[in-house]
């Protein structure tokens, strides 16, 4: 599982903070809109959760929208709110260089998190890399980019190479 969802979440929690475990836990969690429930904090800190990561990806509505995130940017805060509140670490994790990322949207990824330092613990951002079947890598026309072959060599794929059509740059 990629990321917890949050009914999952609530179920795991609830059965956590009802049980005698004595357990300290973190989790991967989607960035939903359904989050941002008081009950689920107080149930997360209660449960022994000490940790949360979100995959916001960008600063950038446009580039959220892109790429099927299913959040949008200005839901975020309120959504980092309750862990802040019930004492329970957030990290945030995001990426600039996504295909057709502008440089003047480049930025927003820094500035969200600039903007909103208090409700997170810690932070990554790291440069997009094309990953086999990501929805870039089965559809890149989608995202302006042509997808490099890999030399028969390189019979492990962790990265695929790709070329911005606007700008013929590879990455």
């Amino acid at each position: 599982m990629d990321a917890m969802s949050p009914r999952y979440l609530r179920t795991l929690a609830a059965a956590l903070a009802e049980s005698s475990l004595d357990l300290r836990w973190s989790a991967e969690l989607r960035l939903e809109c359904t989050f941002p429930k008081r009950a689920v904090g107080e149930l997360l800190a209660a449960s022994g959760c000490v940790a949360v990561s979100f995959g916001y990806e960008s600063g950038s509505q446009r580039v959220l929208d892109l790429i099927d995130k299913g959040v949008r940017i200005d839901v975020v805060p309120e959504v980092l709110t309750e862990p802040a509140r019930n004492g329970i670490a957030a990290q945030m994790m995001g990426f600039t260089g996504f295909p057709t990322e502008t440089r003047a949207e480049a930025p927003a990824t820094y500035e969200f998190l600039r903007d909103h330092e208090k409700l997170w613990t810690t932070s990554g951002i790291g440069v997009f890399s094309l990953t086999p079947g990501s929805i870039v890598a089965k559809d890149p026309g989608r995202f302006g980019i042509d997808v490099l072959p890999l030399p028969a060599s390189d019979d492990i794929r962790r990265y695929v190479p790709w070329r911005d059509r606007t700008t013929g740059e590879v990455h």
